[in-house]
């Protein structure tokens, strides 16, 4: 169980660093 949450934390967190990261390059005015 403890490992099934892990990968899901996992993805959660690979999917947002992403998302940031695409939205980072779209407003480098946001970026400080």
């Amino acid at each position: 169980m403890g490992s099934l949450e892990d990968f899901d934390i996992s993805a959660v967190l690979q999917k947002l660093i992403a998302f940031v990261d695409s939205f980072s390059s779209d407003s480098p005015e946001t970026v400080e």
